[in-house]
């Protein structure tokens, strides 16, 4: 009977378990940020930001769920992409849920040690980084109106202006045509978002430099905007507390 409690019991989330998941979580977290950072303002980029992210931190989401073994550690991370990512927006919040929920499965099914099943999983895990993006097949003008905030107005025309010149040509953007002609869909809504975008960045170029951006003179700002002695103390305490967790519980 004991046997049994003590099998049952070693499923469980230990505290250990959690500061694991926990502290790779955070550096999931802000390593998405760095990356965003990077390539969130350049608006090609940013569509490419769920690949982008699925190909450079695979690393992180393999070591968090190899280290813990348990039910939950893909699924904190997850959660907590979704807090800071999705704005708590019911359909890109049930992606990102649904999502780990089928990542914590195909680890289940390969009973923690099947590379396989390691690899399948994160494929579905990587699918909530695109969540954001699965809202314009639910809630078109609400991914259109954040479209707008993210990277502009003019960009965020230019998409709706190629997306009707495909319904002109019979190819309509919806979830079937993405799922049965991926290639297809995606050239015909990147090439031409491209092409549009670099004569986009052209335009603001000059306006920049008719404003003066390419000026010698030193520039000032209504505000300083700099590092201050609390920012340094709550990012030393992360990385003291990030550190002190990977010594004491290794």
């Amino acid at each position: 009977m004991g046997d049994v409690v003590e099998k049952i019991n070693s499923k469980k989330l230990t505290v250990k378990d959690l500061i694991f998941a926990g502290t790779f979580a955070a550096i999931y977290l802000v390593a998405v940020l760095g990356i965003m950072m990077v390539v969130g303002s350049v608006p090609i980029l940013y569509l490419l930001c769920p690949c982008i992210l699925g190909v450079l931190l695979g690393s992180i989401y393999l070591l968090s769920v190899t280290k813990v073994r348990k039910f939950g550690a893909a699924l904190i991370i997850e959660l907590l992409f979704a807090c800071i990512s999705t704005g708590f927006d019911p359909i890109a919040f049930s992606v990102c849920v649904i999502s780990a929920v089928l990542a914590e499965i195909c680890i289940l099914i390969g009973k923690y040690k099947s590379k396989k099943w390691y690899a399948i999983s994160y494929v579905f895990f990587n699918i909530g980084t695109a969540a954001n993006f699965i809202r314009i097949f639910f809630a078109k003008d609400a991914y259109i109106a954040n479209l707008q905030q993210r990277a502009g107005g003019a960009f965020a025309d230019e998409w709706e202006s190629i997306k009707k010149a495909m319904l002109f040509r019979g190819i309509k953007f919806d979830l079937k045509n993405l799922l049965l002609k991926p290639a297809r869909t995606i050239e015909y809504i990147l090439v031409p978002l491209l092409f549009s975008s670099m004569s986009l960045m052209e335009e603001l170029a000059s306006s920049a430099m008719a404003r003066g951006l390419d000026s010698n003179r030193k520039r000032s700002c209504y505000s300083t905007v700099k590092m201050k002695f609390r920012d340094y103390a709550v990012l030393f305490l992360f990385l003291g507390f990030i550190v002190t967790s990977l010594v004491k519980f290794q």
